[in-house]
């Protein structure tokens, strides 16, 4: 069920998947309204100033601060939260920038595996639903278009208190299914990349993520 399209006819389907992919690999830092999408803690307004700092970096513990402060915001307790999917986009692309500098880099192998294993989690996390859907014999489909979660009437609200802790605003329901559908759709682009670690430290771990994907996908 994960892996279903919403509308009929072959080639109906097929045009979403292109749209979805076309989205998922021209993406910008800049189109995602990251102060209006929610995370396990509040709002993930920082979230481009993390992604800086790993593109960047060379050091190995501000590479650990910051990949921290995102993954334990998008995921927490096997919940994935409104910005799950749209992280996941770029956390594909820093794993593809962090295995092409592993030799010189010396952040880039902590990077490397601390992303592998927190995919497996991500793929974890999406099972769980899936079984936890068909167990209560619930049917759902995803928003046709990844782009769809943009939609006005999900986002938080502009207006907001940094400060505020005890922020109320809840995300609506209406999204729930398709942030788990979206984040593994995301997750799903950095399969090409897998195999091309193979003869590296990280091959290990990215033949378990591989097989996990795979296994998702039958």
């Amino acid at each position: 069920m994960i892996l279903s399209v919403q509308g009929s006819g072959h080639e109906r389907k097929e045009g979403i998947m292109d749209k979805n992919q076309a989205y998922i690999q021209n993406l910008t830092m800049e189109q995602v309204p990251w102060h209006r999408l929610s995370t396990a803690y509040g709002r993930s307004t920082r979230f481009p100033e993390y992604f800086k700092i790993l593109q960047s970096t060379e050091d190995a513990e501000a590479a650990r601060k910051a990949l921290g402060e995102i993954t334990s915001n998008i995921e927490h307790q096997g919940t994935l939260w409104y910005v799950t999917p749209f992280a996941l986009i770029f956390l594909v692309r820093l794993l593809e920038k962090a295995a092409s500098e592993l030799e010189q880099n010396k952040a880039a192998r902590y990077i490397g595996e601390e992303l592998l294993d927190f995919f497996q989690v991500i793929v974890e996390c999406v099972q769980f639903m899936e079984e936890e859907a068909d167990v209560a014999d619930v049917e759902e489909e995803p928003f046709p278009l990844f782009s769809d979660l943009l939609d006005e009437q999900y986002l938080w609200s502009e207006e907001y208190d940094e400060d505020d802790e005890l922020e109320e605003q809840e995300d609506s329901e209406d999204i729930f299914y398709s942030v788990y559908y979206y984040s593994f759709q995301a997750l799903l682009s950095v399969r090409p990349l897998l195999e091309g670690l193979k003869g590296t430290v990280l091959e290990k771990r990215a033949a378990v993520l591989e097989e996990s994907l795979e296994e998702m996908a039958e």
